[in-house]
């Protein structure tokens, strides 16, 4: 039986050489530069919208005219602010091109 079993010096030697492959592969991992990719966003143009006349509204009632015109106002903010965070993406973009 013993005629069988492998030679132990190929299995210690065979197990350097798959340590050895593993050293490689994460040491080759190490060595590269990470680059960031930061792609600039559009800045999109603000859509022209109707006016609203108070005649228009006469037949609204001013609880529901002051929903309208609150409505308004948070969606002209909202827009403001998708406005400041695509500027300000956009400038640190720019500034890691650098």
């Amino acid at each position: 039986m013993a005629d069988c079993e492998p030679d132990a010096g190929y299995r210690v030697r065979g197990m350097k050489i798959v340590w050895v492959a593993i050293l490689a592969a994460l040491l080759a991992g190490c060595a590269g530069r990470t680059v960031y990719i930061c792609p600039e966003l559009p800045e999109p143009a603000r859509p022209s919208v109707p006016t609203l006349l108070a005649d228009g509204l006469s037949c609204v009632s001013d609880a529901d005219a002051d929903r309208l015109a609150e409505r308004e106002r948070r969606i002209i903010e909202y827009s403001e602010d998708l406005e400041t965070i695509i500027r300000t993406h956009n400038r640190n973009c720019r500034g890691r091109d650098e």
